[in-house]
């Protein structure tokens, strides 16, 4: 896993600058390329800065990595969070995962289909260009929560899970999806980045990611 960190006046723009990259170097050898982001504190400032690249935003569709069982109008739905920051200011196409009107077990059984449909399959599995995470205090990945079930799902590319620590309904993309994907960058701060300093996250969900072809992008605290 490669290491990247920025001050925390920069990251915005700088890890910005490294997805942008990214995209464009899988545009230069695809017509058209499928992206799936995380919503969260770290990578909701990188969108915004994203939207004002200069890319070819209608050969890139967007789709989410995870999901809350709550309406798209809800403050804590991802879709409607990350469409402020970047969708509704770009021609890409954008997959909602659940906007509310259906059981999250249905949005989940639809939304594999969005991806079977409109997402080629490499080594048995849909696959992402590019996947970018986020990651939680407690090493958690996606909707993919320590001690959760749906962390043994292999067959499935999308599955629904109730997360015990926040009495709350997920949607989220399954590992094997996850591990699948051409490229993957997380965006973390330095509190979570502390994760690192030891072994420990190694028994956490954040463990259970390739790390190959992967970069870990962190925002430092600014030195006064």
């Amino acid at each position: 896993m490669n290491r990247i960190s920025y001050p925390k006046s920069q990251f915005p723009h700088s890890a910005a600058n490294h997805v942008a990259n990214q995209l464009t170097k899988s545009l230069k050898k695809k017509n058209s390329i499928n992206v799936a982001l995380s919503g969260g504190n770290s990578p909701l400032p990188v969108y915004e800065a994203l939207k004002d690249f200069s890319l070819d935003w209608k050969r890139i569709s967007f789709f989410l990595v995870d999901e809350r069982s709550v309406p798209v109008t809800d403050s804590q739905n991802n879709f409607g969070n990350i469409n402020k920051a970047i969708f509704e200011h770009i021609p890409s196409k954008a997959y909602c995962v659940h906007d509310g009107t259906k059981p999250p077990e249905i949005s989940a059984e639809e939304y594999e289909g969005n991806l079977l449909k409109n997402i080629p399959k490499a080594n048995g599995h849909v696959q992402f260009d590019l996947i970018l995470l986020g990651m939680g205090l407690d090493g958690h990945i996606a909707s993919l929560f320590p001690k959760n079930k749906a962390l043994n799902e292999v067959s499935k590319a999308v599955v629904h899970t109730y997360v015990n620590q926040l009495n709350s309904t997920r949607i989220s993309l399954t590992l094997p999806i996850i591990n699948n994907a051409f490229r993957r960058i997380l965006l973390i701060d330095s509190k979570k980045e502390k994760l690192f300093k030891t072994n420990a996250w190694k028994t956490l969900p954040i463990g259970l990611v390739e790390t190959e072809n992967m970069d870990r992008i962190i925002s430092e605290l600014d030195e006064n």
